[in-house]
């Protein structure tokens, strides 16, 4: 990232992010894009620290997924096991009361 803040005009926030024009608005009146500020009269632009900020958060955001969806397989594999063995200890006790004595 850059130390000194400079102002990106949307082409450069377009060819920076990689995402387009519409979808960077899209994600501005989501609240999930840096807001720009205010250049001129009818200009914005938007601070190259928050750009590259958001984009070091989509690579973390990525980054976490993978081990969260780990942690929840594990979660529904040990759940899935112990109803198994729930069903089977059943099974067991069921043929355990069918079968003569």
């Amino acid at each position: 990232m850059e130390e000194h803040p400079t102002l990106l005009r949307l082409p450069q926030v377009v060819e920076r992010v990689g995402i387009s024009r519409s979808q960077i608005y899209r994600y501005l009146s989501d609240g999930r894009f840096p807001k720009p500020v205010s250049v001129g009269d009818r200009s914005i632009a938007w601070s190259s620290i928050e750009v590259d900020a958001w984009v070091h958060a989509r690579i973390v955001e990525r980054d976490r997924e993978p081990a969260a969806a780990r942690e929840r397989c594990a979660r529904m594999t040990k759940l899935l096991a112990a109803q198994a063995a729930g069903r089977a200890l059943k099974r067991k006790a069921a043929k355990n009361e069918t079968e003569p004595a």
